[in-house]
């Protein structure tokens, strides 16, 4: 009996350490495919210093969180290797769990392309994207219905977890969403690329405020394209 029990007990530990990786390369390709679309905008916009240095800084945050996230699992898979060598073989279980993870991954996968492509073929979120212009009220209450047919009720749901936000924040997150720049966003919204980094500042203050898994130190645009 007590063998078993330390078999049961390597054989969950090497469960919640395979989970743990699986989530972790999630958030890493995610964040790489990020970094990507960042190059692009940090490319694009070497000439606007104060927008060039936000894009910079985000890039940062999102590349230290990969760089954390890829020596956790280093150590995750040490853990596994060992328990592994000790029970000689893996259980039946573990190598079911491991499919399953590895299908959830390329869920994960699809859903963003397809989101993506989703986004390409509503006409009022792509021509807000492509040829942005100031949007009026009127507007706004069709982006968030096409936002939230696409994004799974993104804004009720923003709303929800967050209930102190202003209206004007959620439309600011609806355009994070999109993975507009600052200089497209600007002019959605009405004012300067420069406002517009002082509203994202005081917006990711805001929901460091109300929300505890949403530290400052993350990187307000991850938080929303992870939302």
């Amino acid at each position: 009996m007590r063998k078993e029990r330390i078999i049961q007990k390597k054989e969950e530990g090497i469960r919640q350490s395979m989970m743990q990786i699986s989530e972790n390369e999630i958030v890493i390709k995610h964040n790489q495919s990020m970094m990507q679309e960042l190059t692009t905008q940090i490319e694009a916009n070497k000439d606007m210093q104060e927008q060039l240095e936000e894009l910079n800084r985000t890039y940062a945050e999102i590349q230290q969180q990969n760089e954390a996230l890829a020596h956790e699992n280093h150590t995750l898979q040490r853990n596994i290797e060992q328990y592994s060598t000790s029970l000689n073989a893996q259980s039946e279980e573990l190598k079911r769990l491991n499919e399953l993870t590895e299908e959830n991954q390329r869920l994960h996968d699809r859903e963003r392309i397809l989101s993506k492509q989703l986004v390409k073929n509503t006409k009022v979120l792509n021509e807000l994207v492509i040829a942005p212009k100031y949007v009026d009220v009127t507007q706004w209450r069709n982006i968030e219905e096409a936002i939230n047919s696409i994004f799974d009720n993104f804004t009720k749901r923003l709303s929800t977890k967050l209930p102190t936000l202003t209206e004007y924040e959620i439309h600011l997150c609806c355009l994070i969403k999109l993975n507009m720049n600052n200089t497209n966003m600007a002019t959605a919204l009405g004012i300067s690329p420069a406002s517009v980094s002082k509203q994202k500042y005081r917006l990711k203050e805001h929901i460091a405020q109300q929300n505890e898994t949403s530290g400052r130190n993350q990187a307000l645009d991850l938080w929303i394209w992870d939302f």
